[in-house]
């Protein structure tokens, strides 16, 4: 996996505020929230001290405000492994800057390795008796190996994506567990009150993290099916998402056959009835065949992503209604 396609990346750039309150609490609880924090990840770049000592998954720089008003400037490194030249580029970071923005900089390190002696917090230089030191603060992953039930409760989603992070380095080859924690997982993100969008995000993170080859993933989308049978779970958005793959593969399929332009229109048409299947036979398992001519019968992107939506809140007869009464195409 690149790291410009890293979990952390997204997480990071999207949850930050949610980042920031499950590692650093306190300094979390000093900011002024009801003020928006400025995201400076392009200055960031324009000071970047050189990619020559190492690749890091990714770093940000957020500026946002203090309850007594005033600014507080936040560098966040995420690094996926040891790397002896890291200290040396967070104090070059800070240095740089401290000198653009004329205010010190707080620096925090990811680390997400797996050697758990590697513990980086400064960089010092000395030469006849003059010294440098600079101290940054180390976040590391692994002081959360064995404190899973604490993760598991904590209702901050972050908890759940340190959990599947660290089920990723222990579960490389061990691909039955990797599944039984990724189920679990998907299940405990449902208890967290989010809306469809949001679900659908923390999913993706999920898959990223925690990759598994196709048909474990059919088995987790089985188990979830399951459970919504048993009225156990309600799983619409992840049932969506699988439906759309589905559809998009079909499409794909077809687009070898009729052309890139017809089968890539084709694709995005059959992802949207893939998910509006699977959403179908999540909250309506024994009328699902029944319903499936009229939605294929539809045949506009709009009228697919209204009746999508639907499809997910209302009861079978208004679906039924709903599939009666559409307009003509």
């Amino acid at each position: 996996m690149a790291d410009t396609d890293s979990p952390w990346k997204e997480m990071l750039e999207q949850d930050f505020l949610l980042a920031l309150r499950f590692f650093l609490p306190d300094v979390h609880a000093d900011i002024d929230w009801s003020r928006d924090h400025e995201s400076l990840d392009q200055e960031l770049r324009k000071l970047d001290p050189g990619g020559v000592v190492g690749k890091r998954i990714v770093d940000r720089l957020v500026k946002a405000w203090s309850r007594d008003g005033d600014s507080r400037f936040l560098h966040v490194e995420a690094q996926g492994r040891k790397q002896l030249h890291m200290p040396k580029r967070m104090y070059d970071y800070s240095v740089r800057l401290e000198q653009h923005f004329g205010q010190p900089i707080a620096s925090f390190a990811i680390l997400l390795d797996t050697n758990p002696k590697w513990r980086p917090r400064r960089y010092r230089t000395e030469i006849y008796g003059t010294k440098h030191t600079f101290e940054f603060v180390p976040i590391k992953i692994l002081d959360w190996e064995g404190r899973e039930e604490e993760l598991r409760a904590n209702e901050n989603p972050v908890a759940l994506f340190v959990l599947a992070q660290l089920t990723a380095m222990r579960t490389k080859k061990d691909p039955e567990r990797r599944l039984a924690t990724k189920l679990e997982l998907i299940l405990l993100l449902q208890g967290r009150g989010m809306g469809a969008d949001d679900l659908r995000r923390w999913y993706r993170y999920l898959d990223w993290l925690l990759v598994l080859p196709k048909e474990y993933d059919e088995r987790i989308y089985g188990a979830i099916v399951q459970k919504e049978k048993e009225n156990a779970v309600s799983y619409v958005t992840y049932a969506e998402r699988r439906g759309l793959e589905k559809g998009l593969e079909k499409g794909r399929e077809e687009g070898l056959e009729k052309g890139l332009e017809k089968g890539l229109e084709k694709g995005l048409l059959e992802g949207k009835k893939g998910s509006i299947e699977a959403v179908l036979e999540v909250r309506f398992p024994q009328e699902v065949q029944a319903l499936m001519p009229a939605v294929r019968q539809l045949s506009q992107m709009a009228e697919l992503d209204r009746f999508l939506q639907l499809a997910k809140t209302l009861s079978l007869e208004e679906v039924r209604s709903a599939l009666t009464q559409r307009p003509a195409s």
